[in-house]
């Protein structure tokens, strides 16, 4: 009931919508697979493959996955320094998608100790 006062009564929706929004709010297994290849100070590289659990209603890797991977990436550059950190701003421009059984890489550089902020944050599919 509380659905139809706010205007929106679910039991209308046809399944073929239903499937559509189970596909776009499916839980993200995040970074199954993860490997960190190189770590020091202010400097993490790591790799993903892309898998069933981390693409879009549309087969490509979901914006959301490859953004966390490079956030969490992030993290760990900045945790080279010893001390706690969050981040406070950031930003991704996606240039290509990547699929299943493709491998993603994230390299983050220039870290420093000072903010233990990345300088440099690239990420890019192994299969092109």
């Amino acid at each position: 009931m509380e659905q139809q006062e706010k205007g929106l009564d679910l039991s209308l929706l046809n399944e073929e919508l239903r499937r559509a929004i189970a596909a776009h709010t499916k839980p993200m297994v995040c970074f199954e697979g993860l490997e960190v290849t190189a770590i020091r100070e202010g400097y993490v590289e790591a790799k993903a493959p892309v898998t069933e659990n981390s693409l879009n209603p549309y087969g490509n890797a979901h914006g959301g996955w490859l953004f966390a991977l490079c956030d969490t990436c992030s993290g760990l550059a900045a945790s080279t320094w010893g001390r706690p950190n969050v981040t406070l701003q950031a930003s991704v421009n996606y240039i290509r998608g990547a699929k299943p059984g493709d491998t993603v890489t994230v390299k983050i550089e220039g870290a420093d100790e000072d903010t233990a902020a990345p300088a440099l944050e690239k990420f890019f599919n192994e299969h092109l």
